[in-house]
């Protein structure tokens, strides 16, 4: 029998032909519907052999057989699907055990059922389209089969006992277009083109990510195909049937019903590379093994799934959950983890998309995927064990956003950096795609970090965006209790986060400071008055100790008033007039001698006050914190704090 679709005509040598057909009649109608024994025994290829036993009728067609088949060589059967795939079958041969009936009565619909096991051992095939190994296994068993074509519930229903699938290798390739070169395994109209409903993946041209849509053919689609094939058995086996009159298939409208007892998998090595990241990207998933417990279309059971293997050898990937991909909508409750994948070889992706390469470090991923009734809930946490970056690459597709200051504030004091990625969304949503939504967050967070960096330590240290300043006093240095308890917030998230240096700014505002300044001024001047007091008198006191009491307070201002040196009311004899307490400290407040360099003085003492707060009290290194240019406007504040303060800054 010719292949379909024009291809190379198969070459099938057979030999050690022993056919018997018994009981056959060709004269009537009626004998023509009597089974005739049949026994054919023969080689295959020089290798293989096929035994077969039953019956036959000529009228409707039908056969009846126990087939028994072992190592019958694949490659003499490609030309019948050489143009569907893009594949080429170097080697395998195919062993069969069961039974096969095929009924064609006439006017009635096509009848086929096929119960016993398969086994694929051997297999080997080549990528059509660049010539490199594509997928190979040892063996494919497929046992307790029992599939039926055209059952009065069902169009199609296949049962599958068990399949076991074992050291198997698949190629996967992202091509420099973006393409994924299992998208193209099948062709399109036969001429050796890729499927319209292929897997599409976006450049960083719009994102800075590349970004895979996943496509869901729906089970109309496995109909349709059943419908198509049963047509060409038929018409194939049937000339009796007026030229263009195709079986009718009853109940095509029903899905297929398809049941699979359980599957295992043994010895799987899958070999990544990504080609469209400049240097190109490889990973080995090696010693995958795993299971898949029961699962129908007809059963909302999920299955068990349970799979381990290794990365590249070293890094242990483990995955569990339960899955239902037969059911009317897609069932997905997994949980997937990955331990110490070495960060080196995540180099290409760092320089394309963070611009610079990787020294060091190790990933972890802890993932959580539940996709129920189209909707996807998933947390996806990165574990990221001691990260460095090495040379700065130059990268048109890296973020345009201080990476390193970034790393420098997510990296904790052990140089762990663990981040957690929720997203949620229909998959119905022709926008929703998870890789890119997964990318946008993290972008976000690190757009977050940068912009808003002491939100982010005080949501894991207290506090709230106002970590980033403290307040003080109008005209006064001193640190409130409130200062304080914020100064030890901030140094224990510096503690924390070794790789951050801080730049200490002291800010003035030249109203409030200037009056506030002229004020506290007075006050020295008359607790300089009681101090001198006192040590006239042989006490031994320092001078910040010292208190005034309200008592006392009228006749230190009028010494201090008669201590300063600006012009004062006088008699007209010109001797210095007696005022009223208010009306002294007044006039000291309006003459106190606090200009632009005293202001900036001032915002320069509550910088090196902070800093040094932090260094002896917050034990910051000392190296760490860098005291800036002091601001004497209000310019530049954004946030609703005071403008008498110390503003810091993280780089």
């Amino acid at each position: 029998m010719a292949p379909q679709n024009g291809g190379k005509p198969a070459v099938q040598q057979l030999s050690n032909v022993d056919l018997t057909l018994e009981n056959i009649a060709l004269m009537t109608e009626a004998a023509t519907a009597t089974p005739s024994p049949l026994t054919l025994k023969l080689s295959h290829n020089k290798r293989g052999n096929l035994n077969a036993n039953g019956n036959l009728t000529l009228r409707p067609f039908g056969v009846n057989l126990k087939i028994d088949s072992k190592k019958l060589a694949v490659t003499a059967f490609q030309p019948y699907f050489a143009d569907q795939i893009n594949a080429v079958f170097t080697d395998g041969n195919l062993s069969t055990k069961g039974k096969l009936m095929v009924q064609l009565p006439e006017h009635n619909p096509l009848r086929a059922s096929y119960v016993g096991s398969i086994n694929l051992a051997d297999i080997h095939t080549l990528d059509k389209i660049n010539g490199d190994d594509f997928m190979r296994w040892k063996s494919l068993y497929i046992g307790d089969i029992n599939t039926q074509i055209n059952t009065q519930k069902n169009p199609l229903a296949v049962s599958l006992g068990n399949i076991a699938l074992s050291d198997f290798y698949a190629r996967v390739i992202v091509n420099a277009d973006g393409h994924i070169n299992l998208q193209d395994i099948a062709t399109k109209n036969g001429q050796g083109q890729p499927t319209s409903t292929s897997l599409t993946q976006t450049t960083p041209a719009t994102e800075n990510a590349s970004e895979v849509a996943a496509v869901e053919l729906p089970a109309s689609t496995v109909t349709a195909s059943a419908n198509v094939a049963a047509s060409k058995v038929a018409s194939a086996v049937a000339p009796a049937q007026s030229a263009g009159e195709a079986p009718v298939i009853q109940n095509a409208s029903v899905k297929p019903l398809i049941r699979i007892g359980q599957i295992t998998l043994q010895g799987g090595n899958i070999y990544f590379s990504d080609n469209f990241i400049k240097p190109n990207y490889s990973a080995n998933l090696t010693g995958l093994t795993g299971s898949v417990s029961k699962v129908a279309s007809d059963d909302p059971t999920p299955a068990d799934l349970v799979m381990n293997g290794k990365i590249d050898d070293d890094a242990t990937l483990e995955i569990i959950g339960k899955i239902n991909p037969l059911g009317a909508q897609l069932f997905l409750d997994l949980a997937a983890k990955a331990r110490g994948i070495e960060l080196t070889r995540l180099t290409p992706y760092a320089a394309k998309y963070a611009g610079y390469s990787i020294t060091k470090g190790k990933l972890s991923v802890d993932v959580k995927y539940h996709i129920e009734n189209g909707h996807l809930n998933a947390k996806n946490n990165i574990f990221l064990d001691q990260l460095t970056f090495g040379e700065k690459v130059n990268s048109p597709d890296a973020l345009k956003l201080p990476v390193l200051l970034a790393v420098a504030l997510l990296k904790n004091s052990r140089g762990e950096i663990d981040i957690n990625l929720p997203i949620s969304g229909s998959l119905s949503d022709p926008k929703f795609r998870i890789g890119g939504i997964i990318f946008k967050v993290f972008i976000n967070l690190i757009t977050k970090a940068i912009i808003s960096p002491f939100s982010l330590l005080a949501s894991a240290f207290g506090g709230g965006d106002e970590l980033g300043y403290v307040e003080f006093a109008p005209g006064i240095s001193s640190l409130t209790a409130e200062a304080q308890a914020k100064l030890a917030t901030l140094a224990k998230a510096l503690n924390d986060k070794p790789a951050l240096k801080l730049e200490i700014m002291g800010r003035v505002d030249p109203v409030t400071d200037r009056d506030g300044a002229r004020r506290a001024y007075v006050t020295q001047k008359i607790k300089a008055q009681k101090f001198r007091s006192l040590k006239s008198d042989g006490a031994s006191v320092n001078l910040e100790e010292v208190t005034v009491t309200p008592e006392e307070y009228p006749k230190f201002l009028e010494q201090a008033y008669k201590a300063e040196k600006f012009s004062k009311p006088r008699n007209f004899i010109g001797i210095l007039k007696s005022l009223p307490p208010k009306e002294m400290e007044n006039l000291m407040i309006v003459n106190a001698p606090i200009g632009d360099n005293e202001l900036k003085a001032l915002a320069e003492s509550r910088a090196l006050l902070v800093k040094r707060h932090l260094e002896e009290q917050g034990k910051v290194a000392n190296g760490r914190m860098f005291l800036v240019a002091p601001k004497l406007t209000v310019e530049g504040i954004k946030d609703k704090g005071k403008p008498n303060r110390v503003d810091f800054t993280l780089k």
